[in-house]
């Protein structure tokens, strides 16, 4: 008895095993949904203190999004998250993914968070630009919280110390800041590739999305609840086959989160029928000077 249950086991674990390779291959067979050059600043090496140990690999996509661009690191840390969230995950997108977004009246309470926090994740799909205009809005937001900064000191509200760590932190995050932004969401992926065709540029991915809200004081009363969307990625995590481990830096292995330095890899991602991210290439980048 026990011998025919391990057999059936056994065997079931080779039907996964082929059901999983087989949508694999499907998800790889024909002209990729897209194919992006990316580099270390949309693909960090994970932190895994088992390296030794374990010869997988693994890389994460990271996003950004225009709030990182109100950073100020001389204020408190929490600051720039009292900005409002981002225009292209609106309460109209949220609703078309099937959530519960009707203003609530001022005098609710904690209602808001109830009737937020108590509903599921919606599954839906995420444009993901890289560079182009979302990456110039970036700039231009980011250069602004340094001009801010910069007419503080003049009208003596801050020093010259905050001023150079304002400009070292945009130094830096020109460099090193990942340029992959959420641009729209929806439910049906067709529609969102049709509104951004550009298969060079833009990813289409599957995600997962959530709700709450926020609640404004100073905003007029009838729009002091404001609801706000979340996102993650299903497939943020790839796994870097084996023939293409050896093109990563040495460097890059040992100092995984090190983001003091330019890029040091660069991948080539593409998505398939099922928008599953795979990475076909990967390639050394040269020292910057």
């Amino acid at each position: 008895m026990r011998a025919r249950l391990l057999a059936a086991a056994a065997a079931l674990v080779v039907v996964v095993n082929a059901v999983v390779l087989a949508g694999v291959a499907w998800n790889r067979t024909g002209e990729p949904d897209a194919r992006l050059t990316l580099t270390e600043r949309e693909l960090r090496l994970e932190r895994d203190e088992r390296r030794e140990e374990n010869s997988g690999v693994s890389l994460v996509l990271v996003t950004n999004d225009l709030r990182t661009a109100l950073d100020e690191p001389w204020r408190h840390p929490g600051e720039a998250w009292r900005h409002p969230g981002e225009a292209w995950l609106d309460a109209r997108t949220l609703a078309a993914l099937g959530f519960d977004v009707r203003p609530l009246p001022e005098d609710d309470g904690d209602e808001p968070a109830r009737r937020y926090g108590r509903q599921p994740e919606r599954r839906g799909y995420v444009v993901l630009q890289l560079g182009g205009s979302a990456w110039a809005a970036w700039e231009a937001r980011a250069a602004g919280t340094v001009a801010a900064v910069e007419r503080e000191v003049a009208a003596g509200k801050a020093t010259a110390d905050q001023l150079a760590r304002q400009r070292e932190w945009l130094a830096r995050e020109r460099r090193t800041a990942s340029r992959l932004f959420p641009v729209a969401a929806g439910p049906d992926a067709a529609a969102l590739r049709q509104a951004w065709p550009d298969r060079a540029s833009f990813l289409v991915l599957p995600a997962a999305f959530g709700v709450s809200y926020a609640y404004r004081e100073r905003a007029r009363p009838a729009e002091r609840y404001q609801v706000e969307g979340a996102f993650r990625l299903l497939t943020g995590e790839l796994q870097v086959p084996r023939r293409l481990q050896g093109a990563l830096p040495r460097q890059a292995l040992r100092h995984v989160d090190d983001r003091e330095h330019a890029p040091r890899f660069e991948v080539i991602l593409a998505t398939g029928r099922r928008l599953e991210p795979w990475i076909e290439a990967v390639r050394p980048l040269a020292p910057a000077r």
